[in-house]
């Protein structure tokens, strides 16, 4: 498997949705994750609050758990997709489905 360059960043309140998409999400350290499934391998940096603002895309759930959860709909596909309010405000949110999307056609492939 061929190790692309670390041009990704995931924050950390994405890695279970990636999880729940199907990907297999390892830590490297505290700032490094690979993120592999799907043909798709990548090295990713991984964000704080701060640096969150900047990420390409928020992956959304697609049920709530709290009474807070904000109810919006996919930017991708329109599909009803949560989150929680304290997610960044500027990416696009998008589903878990969309995120996959995103990853297999903009990640090389294994």
């Amino acid at each position: 498997m061929s190790t692309p360059p670390l041009d990704r960043v995931v924050g950390f309140w994405q890695l279970e949705e990636l999880r729940t998409a199907g990907f297999t999400v390892t830590l490297q350290s505290a700032t490094r994750a690979t993120i592999s499934g799907a043909g798709v391998y990548l090295e990713v940096h991984l964000a704080d609050a701060d640096e969150s603002e900047c990420v390409d895309y928020v992956v959304c759930a697609d049920e709530g758990y709290f009474l807070d959860d904000v109810v919006a709909r996919c930017s991708d596909c329109g599909a009803a997709i949560v989150y929680r309010p304290t997610a960044p405000r500027r990416p696009p949110k998008v589903c878990a489905r969309c995120a996959a999307l995103r990853l297999a056609t903009g990640a090389r492939e294994s």
